[in-house]
């Protein structure tokens, strides 16, 4: 117990103090979510691209108090996920025997799990959701009233937040609250009610306030990349069932291996141990593809032709490693024990939170269980302790130690945009906002580039657009993006008609424009924009292309609109 403690506290020191700031700035979607944040708590701003996700504003509420740094966000996102995880897990299994050793192993997995390092939508519907089952739980192991009752109306909140964060995930949470009131009417005690309905006042209460701010037909703007995606349900009910299917498959073997009496000679002899088996062999096969993918990096492999062992990346291999550990759970855990029937009621909300931002987004299906991994893994290793000896305790060790492995490559690698990578020289960014954050001399560089001519091109006064996932110039320079376009992926499409009437409005602009970003889909659709960009561009200036090449090191600023009789060059 006292080697884990001192593990998970050497790693949660590690992780706040090195990895957190050398992971430098993101411009992707980190970007926009600070921008967004930055503007509500500056300008009062709200309708930001998102509308139906207001989840920067938990990043507001946290700016009033730290500030509008960058890196103070990115460790307050990293302490509410290890709060909800200490919440769930001392919950779902109290902190008795062996969960003093999973408690934090299970810390660890969670620490340095997921995708984006601030609160965002993404995120945040698992995280507040398990802090209230977390907090619902462990009110009701209390004697006293006022903490019973703090603790209930306190899970409330946390529900309600679960929902706020991003509004599709309600269908799930009003199922989870209505379960809620059914155990207080089943035990015959209305105390028990008091978290379900305290969630419905506080998100009413939430919901009625933004509504009114923003404006009820702001509400049903939907950008693109969200929205209904009917097409994705297959492949939704497919992920989601797929693993089971294998674990069922396991389990109807090993019970049929069992009444003919093969399995019970190897428990005598080798203590067998089906929930062990079934957890090493998972690791075995997700390091069989780690293993794969640092050959392919090292360069010793190639990543195709497809081999047995294909090239995958750690952000599918991971999550879909977690979740194979929890499903086993499910199987395997002791039915007998309370703590199984609150794990499995917390994998049934998660999948439900999982299926429905899966369905309305458009992050690739195969990767959108990573914002949930880490709790994934960490109740999946708590059920399975309670069926497994020795020898099995071990492999639920090496089975954490290995996922946090995995995940520390991942970080190691760039993460999933690649853009900065851990190692290196690094230098701190020029911005009182960025104070902290680390850098590459190269990436530095640029941000300095972007700032001197954003300055000696007037940009401040004029209409800023920039694109290819580069949200985080608005928050960098402190300015408004245009209505709609505050966050343009390539992946999405692009808004044509927006862009169009900007450049051909009269009014002056600047464009800030990356190309060495790889991206998957509207080629064409970009480069019918880009000639458009050109053709009413004043002047084009190049803030850097050379050698070796970063991701965003190479940004071109156009600005207009073009004087008569002049071009672009």
């Amino acid at each position: 117990m006292v080697l884990a403690w001192c593990g998970f506290a050497v790693l949660a020191l590690f992780f706040l103090l090195y990895i957190t700031p050398r992971k430098g700035a993101f411009f992707g979607d980190e970007g926009w979510y600070m921008y967004t944040a930055f503007r509500a708590l500056r300008h009062g701003e709200l309708d930001l691209f998102l509308p139906q996700a207001p989840a920067y504003l938990f990043n507001t509420a946290f700016m009033t108090i730290l500030g509008a740094g960058y890196l103070p966000l990115r460790w307050v996102y990293t302490l509410c996920s290890m709060a909800a995880g200490v919440a769930i897990m001392t919950g779902v299994g109290g902190a008795r025997g062996y969960n003093k050793v999973i408690i934090p192993l299970g810390l660890c997995c969670i620490l340095v799990a997921g995708l984006s390092s601030v609160v965002n939508y993404q995120n945040g519907p698992s995280l507040f959701l398990l802090m209230g089952l977390g907090l619902y739980w462990l009110s009701r192991k209390t004697v006293q009233p006022v903490l019973f009752v703090g603790g209930q109306i306190a899970s409330g909140l946390c529900l309600a937040f679960s929902s706020m964060v991003n509004f599709t995930v309600a269908p799930g949470l009003v199922l989870i609250c209505l379960w809620l009131l059914y155990t207080a009417w089943r035990r015959k005690d209305v105390r028990l009610a008091v978290s379900p309905l305290s969630c419905g006042v506080f998100y009413s209460l939430m919901l009625g306030v933004y509504l009114s701010k923003l404006g009820l037909g702001e509400l049903f703007n939907i950008p693109k990349g969200h929205g209904f995606h009917f097409e994705r349900l297959q492949d939704i009910l497919a992920l989601g069932a797929l693993v089971p299917a294998c674990w069922a498959l396991y389990w109807l073997i090993e019970r049929i291996a069992g009444r003919a009496g093969a399995t019970s000679k190897l428990q005598n002899r080798y203590a067998y141990n089906p929930a062990s088996v079934g957890l090493f062999l998972a690791t075995l096969v997700a390091a069989a593809y780690m293993v794969r993918f640092l050959l392919v990096m090292a360069m010793i492999l190639p990543p195709f032709p497809l081999t047995l062992v294909p090239a995958v990346h750690p952000l599918i291999i991971l999550p879909q490693y977690a979740y194979a550990v929890l499903c086993l759970a499910v199987f395997y855990g002791d039915w007998t024990t309370e703590l199984q029937r609150r794990g499995v009621f917390c994998v049934a909300a998660l999948l439900a939170y999982w299926a429905q931002q899966t369905f309305y987004s458009d992050i690739p299906v195969n990767i959108s269980m990573v914002f949930a991994s880490g709790y994934f893994m960490a109740l999946g290793l708590m059920m399975l302790s309670t069926r497994t000896g020795r020898v099995g305790r071990v492999i639920i060790s090496i089975s954490a130690v290995f996922f946090v492995a995995g995940c520390l490559v991942h970080l190691y690698y760039g993460g999933w945009t690649t853009e900065t990578r851990l190692t290196g020289p690094k230098v701190e960014l020029d911005n009182p906002r960025f104070s902290g954050i680390l850098e590459s001399p190269e990436r530095a560089e640029t941000f300095t580039k972007i700032k001197q001519a954003y300055a000696e091109y007037g940009c401040k006064d004029k209409v800023l657009i920039t694109f290819r996932n580069t949200s985080l110039i608005y928050y960098y320079l402190d300015h408004k993006a245009p209505k709609r376009l505050s966050y343009i992926s390539q992946n999405f499409g692009m808004y044509m008609e927006e862009i169009r009437a900007i450049l051909e409005s009269g009014r002056p602009w600047c464009v800030f424009y990356s190309e060495n970003v790889d991206l998957i889909s509207n080629e064409e659709e970009e480069r019918v924009v880009m000639e458009l960009i050109e053709t009413h561009a004043e002047n084009r200036v190049v803030l850097g292309n050379d050698e070796p090449r970063h991701l965003y090191d190479d940004f071109i600023l156009y600005t207009g609109p073009k004087s008569s009789g002049n071009r672009a060059e």
